[in-house]
């Protein structure tokens, strides 16, 4: 059994990424899935989209539905400061994060600086994703080793 994070979550894989134009079915499909997988795809779907493009292109997209499994996932990872990270960038969006597409993409139409303060939060999430607890793919691949270890 390999200690990948990648082989990890590969069993799971399509049922994550199938219904997220839906709250209900997206809540769901993840709750036949195991949470650590759970968490482990949302954190990299969440650092895919904000390295790709940013934070407000995480929110602008479906993928946006993902955030706060994400921000778990950052956390069980040993990665509180990029978890924080996201949570502020979150917060601009709303409180309780939308996980509503349109109601996201109202929420940030109705922000007349949100450009400026999620591109700075962008730029301290890319620091942090390389470095904290020796960076993103090194915290997941240990995260799974120790979820292997406990079973």
């Amino acid at each position: 059994m390999t200690d990948r994070f990648g082989e990890f979550i590969k069993p799971n894989w399509n049922k994550f990424v199938g219904h997220w134009e839906s709250r209900a079915a997206y809540l769901a499909d993840i709750g036949e899935i195991p949470r650590p997988a759970v968490v482990l795809m949302a954190c990299q779907f969440c650092q895919s989209e904000i390295c790709n493009g940013g934070f407000l292109q995480l929110f602008s997209n479906s993928t946006g539905m993902v955030v706060p499994e994400a921000i778990e996932g950052f956390q069980a990872l040993g990665m509180p400061a990029t978890a924080a990270l996201i949570r502020d960038a979150a917060s601009c969006v709303g409180s309780p994060y939308p996980r509503d597409r349109d109601a996201r993409h109202r929420a940030m139409a109705a922000l007349s600086k949100l450009d400026s303060d999620l591109s700075a939060l962008d730029d301290l999430f890319y620091q942090n994703l390389a470095i904290e607890n020796g960076g993103f793919e090194a915290a997941a691949t240990r995260y799974v080793r120790g979820l292997r270890g406990a079973s």
